[in-house]
C-alpha cells in the first residue's frame, strides 16, 4: 500500500514538472515570437532608409534616427525633397555662371547682318576689266580701286562699279615696270607704293603711274628683301613693308630711307613664318597675316607686340592659309581666308563679328581670295584670284 501511494506521488510530481516545462517551453516561445519583428524592423528598415538618404546624412545619424517605422517615414519624406532642391539649386546657379562667362567673352558688338553681294566685274585675260591671277587692292580718296594684275605686270584703276579708268605697268625691270606685283598702298597725297615681288622691291608711284622711287634690292640686310609680298602707310608717311622670306617687316621713312626692322623665322610673339598682308588703323597701329602660323599679330609702329589671334582650322576666328588684311575707317579688321574661301570680320582686339563666303565660282563664293579693301561707304571689294574677278559687298 505504501509503495502504491509513494508511486502515486512520484507520478504526480513528475506530471508537475512536465507542466512546468511545458509552460516554461510556451513563455519561450512567446519571448521568441514577440522579439521577432523587432529585430527585423531594425535590421531592414535602416538598409532601405540609408540607400535614399546616405549623400546627405552622416552614417551614425541614419542609424539613430531610423529606431521607429513612423521616424524613417518622417526623414524620407523630408530627405527627398531637399536633395532635389539642392540639385535644382546647383544647375541654376551653373547656368548663371554660364550666362555671366558667356556675357563676359562676347563684346557688346554693334549688330553685324550678312554681307550681301553687290557687284561683280572681271574674268579671265589681258583687256580691260580682265584679269591674270589678281592680288593686291587699295582704294584712293575718290573711292576708286586700284587692282594689281599680277600675271599680266600691271594696275588696273577702276571705278566702285567696275568702270575701267586707266591703267600702268608692263613686265620688266625698269622703272614702272613690274615682274609679278602682288600688293599695293595709297599714302594721304595718293601716292601709290607698289610691291613688285620678282624684282625684289617696292616702286613708289604718282596716281597717273609716274615714277617716283624705289626701295629695295634682292638680299636679307638692311632695306634688302626676298620676295617682299605687304605694304602700308602710316600717318607719318612712314613705309612697311613685309619681307615675307625673311620674315620680318622693315620699316622707312617717306623718302625710302631704311629706320628699323623687327621679326625673324617662329612662332613666338613678333615672330613669323612667311608674312603677308599688313594693314595700319587710325592709331597707327600695324596689322601683319602671319600667315603660316595662321594668326594675326598686332603691333605699335615701333613694332612692339601688342596682341595675337587665330589658330589653323575652319571655326570662327580660326585661318586656314590667312593671305591680306584691311581696317575700315571704324576700326574693323577684314581678313580674306584664302584657302578656308571666305572673309572674316574683327573687332581691332581680335574679336569675331561675322564672316561671309564660300568656295566655289557662283556669285558671293570665292576661289583663293585674296587682296581686300572697304572704300568711305563702308563697301567691301575681295578680289577672287583664281575666279579673275573683283566682288563687291555691302551690308
Amino acid at each position: 500500500m505504501a509503495q502504491k501511494k509513494d508511486r502515486g506521488k512520484e507520478g504526480n510530481n513528475k506530471t508537475i514538472i512536465l507542466i512546468i516545462l511545458i509552460l516554461i517551453v510556451i513563455l519561450l516561445l512567446f519571448f521568441l515570437i514577440k522579439k521577432c519583428p523587432k529585430t527585423k524592423e531594425k535590421v531592414e528598415k535602416p538598409q532601405t532608409t540609408a540607400t535614399i538618404s546616405a549623400e546627405t546624412q552622416p552614417y551614425e545619424e541614419i542609424i539613430v534616427k531610423k529606431e521607429t517605422p513612423a521616424e524613417t517615414k518622417e526623414i524620407i519624406k523630408k530627405e527627398i525633397p531637399q536633395e532635389t532642391k539642392i540639385t535644382e539649386n546647383k544647375e541654376e546657379i551653373q547656368e548663371v555662371k554660364k550666362q555671366e562667362k558667356q556675357e563676359e567673352e562676347e563684346p557688346q558688338l554693334p549688330e553685324a547682318s550678312e554681307y550681301e553681294l553687290k557687284k561683280i566685274f572681271g574674268d579671265f585675260g589681258e583687256k580691260k576689266v580682265q584679269f591674270n591671277e589678281p592680288c593686291g587692292i587699295a582704294i584712293d580718296r575718290k573711292d576708286h580701286l586700284y587692282i594689281v594684275d599680277k600675271n599680266n605686270d600691271r594696275v588696273q584703276i577702276m571705278t566702285g562699279e567696275g568702270k575701267y579708268l586707266a591703267e600702268f605697268g608692263k613686265s620688266g625691270n625698269g622703272k614702272c615696270e613690274f615682274y609679278e606685283p602682288v600688293a599695293i598702298a595709297i599714302d594721304k597725297d595718293d601716292n601709290i607704293y607698289v610691291v613688285d615681288k620678282n624684282n625684289d622691291r617696292v616702286q613708289k608711284l604718282k596716281k597717273d603711274g609716274k615714277y617716283i622711287m624705289e626701295i629695295g634690292k634682292p638680299g636679307s640686310g638692311e632695306g634688302e628683301f626676298y620676295e617682299p609680298y605687304g605694304v602700308a602707310i602710316d600717318s607719318e608717311g612712314n613705309i612697311y613693308v613685309v619681307d615675307k622670306n625673311n620674315n620680318r617687316i622693315q620699316k622707312f621713312d617717306k623718302e625710302g630711307k631704311y629706320i628699323k626692322e623687327w621679326g625673324e623665322m617662329g612662332q613666338e610673339d613678333g615672330e613669323f613664318s612667311e608674312p603677308t598682308g599688313i594693314a595700319i588703323d587710325d592709331e597707327d597701329n600695324i596689322y601683319v597675316v602671319d600667315k603660316k602660323n595662321e594668326r594675326i599679330q598686332k603691333f605699335d609702329k615701333e613694332g612692339r607686340f601688342i596682341l595675337k589671334w587665330g589658330k589653323l582650322g575652319a571655326g570662327e576666328g580660326e585661318f586656314y592659309v590667312p593671305c591680306a588684311i584691311t581696317v575700315d575707317r571704324e576700326g574693323y579688321v577684314y581678313v580674306t581666308d584664302a584657302q578656308n574661301n571666305r572673309v572674316q570680320k574683327f573687332t581691332k582686339d581680335g574679336k569675331f563679328i561675322t564672316t561671309f563666303g564660300s568656295p566655289g565660282k557662283g556669285q558671293g563664293e570665292f576661289d583663293n581670295p585674296a587682296g581686300i579693301a572697304v572704300n568711305s561707304k563702308g563697301e567691301v571689294f575681295v578680289v577672287d584670284s583664281n575666279n579673275y574677278r573683283v566682288q563687291k559687298f555691302v551690308k
